[in-house]
């Protein structure tokens, strides 16, 4: 039997609510912090909040502004070093960045917006200009004058781009003659020799791709300068720019060690039994004496490298660390998202952060609309028109093979007469399918799901799902399937009900079930489930009207054991219970 990969590696199992630290005030906040899932939940103190402001978490106060701001002020340094905070309202109806817009404020803000059903209010000048900012490209670290040069693209200027070491660049990076000049580089004497060279009015900025993992092992003993003093030898080897390490790869023992917490890097655990497994180039008997693996440094690196990464710095040591670097594959993914039924804070938050994460988002533009708050200027965003999924689905696959993050998106379940199938079957035929770049799926809230929690219970019991479009599909293949299941007395979810053009299909489908189940069997027509323009009609086969009926409606048909009880469409499960 095959197994299907892991796609761990593209943070398939990742929960960005775990990188929140709330602070609140009062039963108010606890109740906002509940809904939105977040486990560290404080009430405020301001010893506490100083500790966590040297953690690197994102932090989030639910309070009024006013009072979040009388608390922040103080601790204010530096954009560069100071947290990400966000401020939410305690009645949720508004979310507000404060600090690090752009180091993942405004994206969290988006995500705990969509969450609670709130009003993200992004008040940065780039997002204002619908401008890329530089400083809040995923992957990328900008530094030099990042302010200035920002400020000249929201007044039109594209600045010119040097690229010598051919790394992908982000979508949306505007692209020109000037003024202003960027470069593009890992390279540590690159970057300062373009920085110290450049007219102190050229607007130079280097932005540097975040693409390597640096191994960390230490002693019991070590410090922070030890440790950094390590990686700055590591770096030397390969003349890489620190900025340019991503994560700090460990052994889960060492996490917490104060020479690894003080490292203002992101850091990774991994188990000294799955280091174990990993073949290095300098293994130590006496590392896995005292620690369960042969090798931390390298190992590690290589492990939180994902697949395809390689060692490009081995093993370097002094008295109390050892570390090691490993570059990542340019690896992409596709990532196909449900939208569920329409409403914003019905959208799995799986798919929410994906959305945000990725750097190109395609699909019809309605659903494109429908998400508009989770978008940022950063990202590519291409609509095309509703028929057109063949041509969607190979253009995402395309930005996929170059090594970019790509969300595909759907309405409902991606899997259900959605892109999901058409996504495999095209990539399945296409050149580096699983090793340039890799599928997820994340599930959706179905119509038939939506439509039914609206009715009540109607699927109770066995169901079944049956599309009228006889598009991709002879309708007389369809008719088959409508009796056999009329036969089975399967309840009936009708997708693709009735169009303009397709007026008579759904008449003969009620009929060919009409034959196995009494007249007053329930119906329910749901048109618009969870959207504008919300309609929830429950009737009967013998009172049912086609013409009620549109594309927007899900058609549910009932067993022979359905019925209605206080305006609830009910299909019993097969309990017994004593009404008594």
């Amino acid at each position: 039997m095959d197994t299907i990969p892991s796609l761990s590696h593209i943070g398939a199992t990742h929960n960005h609510m775990t990188e929140l630290t709330a602070f609140v005030l009062g039963r108010q906040g606890r109740e906002v912090a509940s809904r939105l899932g977040i486990h560290d939940v404080r009430r405020y103190d301001g010893p506490e909040l100083d500790q966590c402001w040297e953690s690197g978490r994102t932090l989030l106060l639910i309070m009024a502004i006013p009072a979040a701001i009388r608390i922040i002020a103080p601790r204010l340094i530096d954009k560069r070093s100071d947290p990400a905070v966000i401020c939410v309202d305690q009645a949720a109806k508004h979310v507000i960045p404060l600090v690090g817009s752009h180091n993942g404020a405004n994206a969290s803000c988006r995500l705990i917006a969509s969450l609670i059903g709130a009003t993200p209010v992004i008040t940065t000048g780039s997002d204002g200009a619908a401008i890329a900012a530089l400083d809040a490209f995923v992957g990328f670290e900008a530094i030099g004058d990042v302010a200035g040069l920002i400020s000249a693209m929201i007044n039109g200027a594209k600045p010119k781009v040097q690229n010598p070491q051919n790394h992908n660049l982000p979508l949306t990076l505007l692209q020109g003659q000037g003024p202003g000049d960027i470069l593009v580089t890992t390279s540590k004497n690159e970057a300062s020799r373009f920085l110290d060279t450049a007219n102190p009015t050229s607007l130079a900025v280097v932005m540097i791709p975040k693409r390597f993992v640096a191994g960390i092992g230490c002693s019991s003993d070590a410090s922070t300068d030890q440790v950094l003093q390590v990686l700055a030898k590591a770096c030397a080897q390969i003349d890489l720019h620190p900025l340019a390490i991503k994560t700090i790869a460990t052994i889960e023992s060492r996490v917490q060690h104060p020479a690894i917490g003080g490292l203002k890097y992101r850091i990774q655990g991994v188990s000294a039994e799955v280091l174990q497994e990993i073949d290095v180039p300098n293994s130590s008997a006496l590392v896995k004496a005292h620690v369960g693996t042969a090798s931390v440094c390298e190992a590690a690196a290589l492990v939180v490298g994902g697949q395809g990464a390689c060692l490009v710095v081995t093993k370097v040591k002094n008295t109390h660390a050892t570390a090691a670097i490993a570059k990542e594959a340019q690896h992409g993914s596709l990532t196909l998202c449900g939208l569920g039924p329409g409403s914003i804070d019905l959208l799995a938050p799986r798919s929410a952060a994906r959305i945000m994460q990725a750097q190109a988002v395609l699909g019809f533009s309605g659903y494109l609309e429908s998400i508009s708050q989770l978008l940022g200027p950063h990202q590519l965003t291409e609509s095309s028109p509703i028929g057109d999924e063949e041509i969607r689905v190979k253009r995402a696959i395309e930005l996929a093979q170059a090594g970019y993050q790509v969300v595909l998106l759907g309405s409902g379940d991606p899997g259900i007469y959605a892109l999901a199938s058409l996504s495999f079957e095209i990539a399945t035929q296409t050149k580096g399918y699983g090793q340039d770049y890799d599928i997820e799926v994340i599930p959706g809230i179905t119509a038939g799901l939506a439509a039914s929690s609206l009715l009540g219970a109607p699927l109770g019991h066995d169901h079944c799902y049956i599309s009228l479009s006889d598009l991709l599909t002879p309708f007389e293949a369809i008719e088959r399937r409508i009796e056999a299941a009329a036969v089975a007395d399967f309840v009936v979810v009708f997708y693709n009900p009735r169009s303009q053009e397709r007026n008579w299909q759904l008449d003969r489908a009620i009929e060919i079930l009409a034959k196995n189940r009494p007249p007053t069997t329930p119906i329910g027509i749901v048109k618009n489930a969870y959207r504008v323009g919300e309609k929830v009609v429950l009737t009967t086969i013998n009172a049912f009207d086609a013409r009620t009926v549109d594309m927007t409606t899900v058609v549910v048909v009932g067993s022979s054991q359905s019925y209605i009880q206080h305006n609830r469409f009910i299909t019993p499960r097969g309990y017994r219970w004593n009404q008594n």
